[in-house]
């Protein structure tokens, strides 16, 4: 299971499937608007940064169904048709979007390669010089944590910005860890953590490229 180490931009892409953290009892050193579903009184509930507080979810239906009624001045019946209707026209934008990317990417390649058929007979033919050209990628690998600084600039000899950055735990059972990472030049990345990486918890960093 990765670690996360730094926060999570998800740059308003949706969260999908997700499980709040169950627990009969509620987890040690909490955060301001920390989670967490209690299984012991079957509620969910939030730390407000001095306890534990349970959500009423009924009372928030009221309060929202409310909310909506007063700000929008609308029936429930109005209202959906307008979301439907905004989903619509979301809808049919996206598909205009994509036709039109997909026009700029036949229409922009030449005669021999302006089909996807032609494109994959290209891919085909050469199959063998493609193979060799990835087996040109080479690796360097690193440890850091030394339960001080939460920033390593780590020097490779790739030079390459192009490179893919791997981060995991050095020990059992060796989890990829999420970092921050900038390629600040072709023989130098930075990572950086939200804490210091203690000694006893050292990552392993693979650079490829």
């Amino acid at each position: 299971m990765p670690i996360f180490l730094s926060d999570i931009d998800l740059k308003q892409n949706q969260l999908l499937n997700a499980v709040i953290e169950n627990s009969w009892s509620e987890p040690q050193n909490p955060q301001a608007g920390q989670l967490y579903f209690d299984t012991t009184k079957k509620c969910l509930k939030y730390y407000n940064n001095e306890e534990w507080i349970a959500i009423d979810f009924n009372d928030l239906d009221e309060k929202l169904e409310s909310a909506v009624d007063e700000s929008l001045g609308k029936k429930t019946g109005e209202f959906d048709t307008k979301v439907t209707n905004k989903a619509t026209e979301t809808l049919n934008s996206a598909k205009a979007y994509v036709n039109t990317e997909i026009a700029k990417l036949v229409d922009g390649a030449s005669g021999e390669y302006d089909t996807f058929k032609e494109i994959e007979a290209f891919l085909k033919a050469n199959a063998n010089a493609l193979s060799q050209a990835g087996q040109t990628l080479r690796k360097e690998v690193f440890e850091i944590g030394d339960g001080v600084k939460s920033d390593y600039t780590i020097t490779h000899t790739l030079n390459t910005q192009d490179v893919v950055v791997e981060v995991y735990t050095v020990n059992a059972p060796y989890e990829k860890v999420l970092v921050d990472v900038e390629h600040t030049s072709a023989n130098t990345i930075k990572i950086s953590t939200a804490a210091a990486i203690r000694s006893d918890e050292k990552l392993k960093v693979v650079v490829v490229g």
